[in-house]
């Protein structure tokens, strides 16, 4: 399936997560470690996610490096800045910080650890124009069970629901604006060659601060709260 456009990470053309820049991020998820400092401004850009090992890091730059080679007019994403977005929520008051992440705790503890393998790589809003490409992610059961108590959780705290369905996928670059047509040609037919063998593993799930840039946007991890009963936020910027 095609991402919808209610579903992403940092939006791109109303579609999907884009990458930002993350730093380290605990065991290869680049995020940016989080300092005991607390926010200095009323709004928060913020979302939920997945990270990405960094095993499953290397293959997704083999895969972009494959890509990049039919020269086609892409920004591609650094694999260790990708992510598999849960929900966005954009900006959030400064103040409801704990009860968001009180939310995910109780999503974290309705869920326990799994695999979601990947699918096939695509574009939005088509091949042959594209906007943004991806690669998909498996909506297993597990994946949208975890989804769904996210954002059951979120909604009952007061944060909204997001309108659509979800399509699970990982930005791997942006098309430049105004490229030639038929830039995209190649890619349809390589895209058929095209696969991850390895499957992702869902251990944890990620509440990341965005802060945008003229560069792209920066990712710094907030609170990391892992599957199972008794979650906790294993990591915190809150002192």
């Amino acid at each position: 399936m095609v991402p919808d456009t209610s579903s992403g990470g940092e939006r791109d053309a109303k579609s999907c997560p884009q990458g930002g820049q993350f730093g380290t991020f605990g065991s290869g998820l680049g995020v940016t470690p989080p300092l005991n400092r607390r926010f200095n401004r009323l709004l928060v850009r913020v979302f939920v996610a997945v990270r990405i090992p960094v095993r499953i890091q290397r293959e997704l730059a083999r895969l972009t490096r494959k890509l990049a080679e039919l020269q086609i007019p892409v920004s591609w994403v650094p694999p260790e800045r990708m992510h598999l977005t849960l929900r966005f929520l954009g900006q959030v008051p400064e103040r409801n910080r704990r009860v968001l992440v009180e939310a995910l705790s109780v999503a974290a503890q309705d869920a326990i650890p799994f695999e979601v393998s990947f699918g096939r790589v695509g574009a939005f809003p088509s091949p042959r124009q594209p906007h943004v490409l991806w690669i998909a992610v498996d909506s297993a059961p597990r994946l949208r069970l975890l989804r769904g108590s996210v954002e059951r959780e979120l909604t009952r705290a007061g944060f909204g629901s997001e309108v659509g369905p979800f399509h699970p996928h990982v930005t791997l670059g942006r098309a430049i604006p105004d490229s030639e047509p038929g830039a995209f040609r190649d890619f349809v037919p390589a895209c058929r060659d095209i696969k991850i063998d390895s499957m992702l593993r869902v251990s944890a799930i990620d509440l990341v601060r965005s802060r945008l840039r003229p560069s792209g946007p920066e990712y710094e991890l907030l609170d990391r709260l892992r599957l199972g009963p008794g979650t906790l936020p294993a990591r915190s910027s809150r002192k």
